[in-house]
């Protein structure tokens, strides 16, 4: 019995050089990414998927979630880590409110009130159709930004028809 073996294929065990795709992750892609993210805290993977077409939505999920560490957080991305600058107020608040604590005791505790609230103004004649404001459909306007009615001139107009 004779058998003939011919070597084809490869030979050697070690990892070859291969060409894979190129990466669509860049540093400057996370870059832009990242200065998107900033501009609009309340963006959602469809929005940023169309500010950069060029990227995989799967892509940008791992930029924003692996990258650069973002998560979801009451419909806000936010980082998951705390900033040197963030560590350190947190550490001023803790201390203020011990060295408080120890010199005013339990009535301190009693100061505290945390609370995370939001207003909302419904005005049927402030209304615009959303599609053509690219889907807008709420507005955040800074209470400081807001006209205050002349109260004076209101409760004064009664005094003013009266010298007439």
């Amino acid at each position: 019995m004779h058998f003939d073996m011919e070597p084809f294929g490869r030979t050697n065990v070690r990892a070859e050089a291969r060409s894979d795709r190129p990466s669509v992750v860049t540093d400057d892609s996370v870059r832009k990414v990242n200065e998107a993210i900033h501009e609009n805290r309340r963006f959602t993977m469809t929005t940023l998927s169309e500010a950069f077409p060029q990227i995989p939505r799967t892509v940008l999920f791992e930029i924003v979630s692996d990258r650069l560490n973002y998560r979801k957080l009451c419909s806000r991305w936010v980082p998951k880590m705390l900033t040197a600058v963030h560590k350190t107020k947190r550490l001023g608040s803790a201390l203020t409110f011990l060295t408080r604590y120890s010199d005013e005791g339990e009535n301190f505790l009693n100061q505290i009130v945390t609370g995370d609230e939001t207003w909302e103004w419904m005005d049927d004649y402030l209304s615009w159709n959303p599609e053509e404001y690219g889907n807008l459909t709420k507005i955040r306007i800074p209470c400081e930004k807001i006209w205050l009615p002349d109260i004076v001139l209101y409760n004064k107009i009664n005094t003013y028809s009266d010298n007439i």
